[in-house]
């Protein structure tokens, strides 16, 4: 956007951080830095992260310019007085990559401290390995509307069809290369003359 417009780029971002400024205090945040159009927020519960992170969305639908998604975690960090290092915010910043405009991914350890809220509804989304994380990740996908829930099975069938497929066809094809194979013994023939 900048490439095409920088003013008008510029008053976005400055519209859109304003917003936030709002949001973020109603819920108790702390906005340590800008990172070009993203911020790092700093939350005292995760419910509140995620609360937030659903009135922005909902406080954005209407404008077409702002496209808003978030990723959220709950891990242990170094607040400095100018900024916020540790794995916390590693994993924070992966899962924010991860998510799509609109969407508000968080990390298991978030969905676990969270999931008693009936306000509060997710969909398991799966595991991602991430760089310069030791451990794959739970991913949750928190609904922002009345979304139905989606089960595992629902999930493995939709986002791991292909996988699926590809696994039915590898075992096909072991099947017909060991009948071809074994073809010689005579309880294969047997099978081929039924």
């Amino acid at each position: 956007m900048m490439g095409n417009d920088e003013a008008s780029t510029l008053k976005l971002v400055q519209r859109n951080l304003e917003l936030h400024k709002e949001t973020i205090k109603k819920y108790q945040g702390q906005l340590v830095k800008e990172l070009g159009d993203g911020l790092l927020i700093l939350f005292n519960s995760p419910s509140a992260a995620v609360r937030c992170a659903k009135d922005l969305i909902h406080s954005t639908r209407d404008d077409k310019t702002l496209t808003l998604h978030f990723g959220i975690h709950l891990g242990e960090v170094v607040v400095t007085e100018n900024d916020v290092f540790g794995s916390g915010v590693n994993i924070a910043s992966r899962i924010e990559s991860e998510s799509k405009p609109g969407e508000i991914l968080v990390s298991e350890a978030v969905w676990d401290n969270i999931n008693n809220k009936k306000t509060l509804t997710a969909t398991y989304v799966g595991n991602k390995n991430f760089k310069n994380v030791g451990h794959p990740v739970k991913l949750f996908h928190i609904h922002v509307d009345n979304e139905p829930t989606t089960t595992k099975l629902q999930l493995l069938l939709g986002r791991e069809r292909k996988n699926i497929i590809v696994s039915t066809l590898i075992i096909m094809l072991v099947a017909l290369l060991s009948l071809s194979y074994f073809g010689d013994l005579p309880w294969v023939e047997d099978l081929y003359r039924k």
